[in-house]
């Protein structure tokens, strides 16, 4: 008996970096982009003291939606009404593709971008029409590109900023620019801000939620906060996407532990600013070195990934890493990369040196 799966989905392999299972063969982790070098201590001392209760209730709460509304209120009035709860900004950008995306459609978006958009508009029998990051511009956003590629003919526009894997954070003036272009064109725009918070707050598109009608904006705190295991997240929507993102999410997402640690890690003063600055601290000599074969993307100092680029076309870069048992993820999961370019999120200081060792050795190598 065959089931009736729907073909676009049957027929696709999904792309994603995301592996369950055992990785012994790593000795550093270069791997996913979490914040391994500082931890908020009241969202750990909230993670330590949570009462049993937390796990035995259903999460009806607000006080996370009034923290984020505390959070930003000095820059811009968030609706509650507006604000979505996710599990990460993950949840929020599916049930954002739900909304829009028919067989046939196209979304138009930046390449290489998060692999799981990507990978999550073809499972609904779209298209991802992406801009590509060139490498002759050493992998900067070129807005003008991307304000002559937008026309009719997309039904939904995707921007990720910083964006994974380069880690650059696209001015806010551009961002703007791309939102009013799509509001011209009827478009909706996902705004995703998962490594938002290693960006300056008056830098987040969510500044610019007052002004327009179209814009979708998301955050995690998985990244610049360090809590990617208690899946929380948050949306700012549209009035007007508020009853329809309603009618297809269910009332329980985010979990009441993961919504009182994340009213913790909001409330921890200059947690994120710390994080910002140790984290330019560590990432510094990756792109202060002179590398003969290796090139590292045009990058935020203060963003913990980077994509790094072998000039030789037919060079493995992850396997190269691997090795050196150094964990880093293959510019094949990236629309618009190959396996001669790997993103790598940077180490702390204890694994710093070993990692520049390796890349020394591999940049002897190829070219």
């Amino acid at each position: 008996m065959e089931l009736p799966v729907k073909p676009y989905i049957k027929n696709r392999l999904k792309t994603s970096y995301a592996v369950e299972g055992p990785e012994h063969q790593y000795q550093i982790d270069c791997g996913d982009g979490v914040n391994v070098l500082t931890v908020s201590e009241k969202a750990r001392l909230a993670l330590a003291n949570l009462p049993y209760e937390a796990a035995q209730n259903y999460p009806h709460t607000i006080e996370m939606k009034e923290a984020v509304h505390r959070y930003w209120s000095d820059l811009v009035d968030l609706p509650l009404s507006q604000i979505f709860l996710g599990e990460g900004s993950q949840s929020l950008l599916y049930d954002t593709c739900r909304l829009f995306l028919e067989p046939g459609d196209r979304v138009i978006g930046i390449g290489p971008c998060y692999a799981e958009l990507a990978s999550d508009v073809g499972m609904w029998g779209a298209e991802y029409d992406f801009v590509p990051l060139r490498v002759e511009k050493n992998f900067r956003f070129q807005v003008e590109e991307m304000l002559r590629r937008m026309d009719g003919s997309h039904k939904l526009v995707y921007i990720d900023t910083p964006n994974n894997p380069t880690g650059q954070a696209i001015p806010l003036e551009e961002v703007e620019a791309v939102v009013r272009r799509a509001e011209e064109l009827s478009i909706p725009i996902i705004v995703d801000e998962a490594y938002g918070d290693y960006m300056p707050r008056e830098q987040s598109a969510l500044t610019l939620t007052p002004k327009y009608e179209n814009l979708v904006v998301l955050r995690s705190f998985s990244k610049a906060h360090g809590l990617a295991g208690i899946r929380a997240g948050y949306g700012v929507l549209p009035k007007q996407l508020t009853v329809p993102l309603d009618n297809i999410t269910h009332p329980y997402i985010c979990s009441v532990p993961a919504r009182i640690v994340a009213v913790a890690a909001l409330e921890d003063e200059g947690f994120v600013e710390r994080t910002r600055r140790i984290t330019a601290r560590c990432k510094a000599p990756f792109f202060e070195r002179k590398w003969k074969n290796l090139t590292v993307s045009h990058t935020s100092p203060e963003t913990p990934i980077l994509l790094l680029t072998h000039v030789d076309g037919t060079m493995d870069l992850k396997k190269a890493f691997d090795s050196y048992r150094i964990k880093v993820v293959s510019g094949t999961a990236f629309v618009g990369l190959t396996a001669n370019s790997v993103r790598m999120r940077v180490p702390g200081e204890k694994d710093r040196e070993a990692v520049l060792r390796a890349m020394d050795a591999i940049d002897r190598t190829g070219g």
